[in-house]
Formats: structure tokens, C-alpha cells, sequence
């Protein structure tokens, strides 16, 4: 079910159907599986196939990212660190979900933690852990991450 819905999602093999594909996920998550909670998150996150709800989306992240799906915690993750989807800004919540999807090998999460440390937001500014981090997702081939290391010397 949820992978039909992912091809209706993205078009591949069906004609995109994002109403259809929010169904599917919907009957999938009901059963609590998490890629089908985070693809429904996804869409109420952006208004496709749904009414945009960012409330909505942010509930079905969490629970997602409750059942350990490590897109739904970065995705989180950002929803903290910018303040959106109805959540009070919380970079050091930001920085928990960030570190919990990095241990997942999440590259942007990754990235984004190194530039909390960078900056010193929601974590005591540490430089030598942001390079470290910087430097994993470079090794990775991350082109900003290459940039970063580049410009400030790490």
C-alpha cells in the first residue's frame, strides 16, 4: 500500500496522484508503519494531495520519528530549529533531534548539527566538534560542507 503510494506520490510507473497516494498513506499509517506516517507528513507538511496542515504534519513527524523513522526526526528537527509548523523555536530540542538522526547516519541532520555547534545555538559552541561533523558529510561529498571547511580553515 504505502509503495503505490509512493509511486502515485512521485509519478514513476503511475500518473502522479497525490490525493490517491495521501489515501494510501493514510491506510498504511493507521497500522503504524513509519514510512507511511512520515510520507503523509511530508504532504500535509507541503499542501500536496492535502490541505496544507502544518499542525498535522508536525504530529505525524513525531510520531514517526517516535518509531524511529530518521527523516520524520530530521524534519523535526528543522520544524525546532526554525520555529515552523505551529512549534516554538527550541534549538536545543533542534540539536537533540538533529544528533538522534545523525546516529542514523542522516547526512543533513549531520550537517545541520555541525552548524548549531558552529554557532554556538542550542549546544555550547564547540568549532573542533563542528569540523568533525563538517568533515564526515564532506567525506561524503557534500558540497557546502567542502565550502565550509574551505573558507573558515577547518
Amino acid at each position: 500500500m504505502c509503495n503505490v503510494g509512493v509511486l502515485l506520490q512521485r509519478g514513476e510507473a503511475l500518473p502522479q496522484d497525490l490525493p490517491r497516494a495521501a489515501c494510501l498513506f493514510r491506510k498504511a499509517a493507521d497500522s503504524g508503519y513509519a514510512p507511511a506516517v512520515y510520507n503523509l507528513a511530508v504532504l500535509y507538511d507541503n499542501g500536496e494531495g492535502v490541505e496544507k496542515n502544518t499542525t498535522e504534519a508536525f504530529r505525524l513527524y513525531q510520531q514517526a520519528s517516535d518509531a524511529g523513522h530518521a527523516g520524520a526526526t530530521f524534519n523535526l528537527a528543522v520544524l525546532y530549529d526554525r520555529g515552523e509548523g505551529g512549534v516554538q523555536q527550541d534549538l536545543q530540542r533542534a540539536a537533540q533531534l538533529y544528533q538522534r538522526a545523525a546516529d542514523s547516519g542522516n547526512q543533513d541532520a549531520i550537517y545541520n548539527l555541525a552548524n548549531l555547534f558552529d554557532r554556538g545555538e542550542g549546544v555550547e559552541q564547540d568549532q573542533k566538534r563542528a569540523a568533525v561533523l563538517y568533515q564526515k558529510v564532506a567525506d561524503g561529498g557534500d558540497l557546502d560542507a567542502m565550502r565550509v571547511l574551505e573558507i573558515f580553515g577547518y
